[in-house]
């Protein structure tokens, strides 16, 4: 009788931060931090849960591809940078605000790819500052590939960018959208 093991497949670690307590930041290794504070580091496989209101706070994941799940947070805005693939969950009512002359309420320039997602009815508003897209490259930036999935709900605009695609001045990257995502922009 031959008798196969499975292994478990492990579950998922989670780090959560409160984007109140300041600014998050994820470098390229993973390493997270809130304020300044080591919080942990992420595998690809783990998940970073942000909460939390910070009308100033700034959310960057720079060249590391992580999984992020937005638990209705309120902040400034949210950069992904350095050629970054983020997968970001909406649980709840999550907002996006930037109120800087610019920059983009979820920042996804060229080389960068971001998919939003959310398996019940999570929404995400992403307003920009002026000149920028709302999901996309901020002033004069090009837009990098944003995918909306699921039951995602995502309204965004500002003023002299695209809704989703590319600052002012910049081009638009690839936009897909499919499931029963709903997307408004504008």
């Amino acid at each position: 009788m031959l008798v196969i093991l499975a292994t478990p497949k492990a579950k998922a670690a989670t780090i959560t931060v409160n984007v109140a307590n300041g600014n998050i930041v994820v470098d390229t290794a993973g390493n997270v931090t809130e304020n300044g504070v080591a919080k942990g580091t992420l595998t690809n496989s783990d998940v970073l849960i942000i909460t939390g209101s910070n009308t100033a706070g700034v959310i960057t994941v720079n060249g590391f591809d992580a999984n992020i799940e937005l638990n209705n947070p309120t902040a400034q805005r949210m950069e992904i940078t350095g050629n970054a693939a983020v997968t970001v969950e909406l649980t709840g009512t999550n907002t996006l605000n930037a109120s800087s002359t610019g920059n983009a309420a979820l920042q996804v320039e060229a080389g960068n790819e971001v998919t939003i997602t959310s398996g019940s009815a999570g929404s995400l508003t992403a307003t920009s500052g002026s000149n920028a897209a709302g999901i996309g490259g901020g002033m004069m930036g090009n837009g990098g590939a944003v995918h909306t999935s699921g039951n995602a709900q995502v309204t965004a605009g500002g003023i002299g960018g695209a809704g989703i695609g590319g600052g002012f001045w910049g081009n638009g990257g690839a936009v897909h959208i499919s499931g029963n995502a709903q997307v408004t922009a504008g």
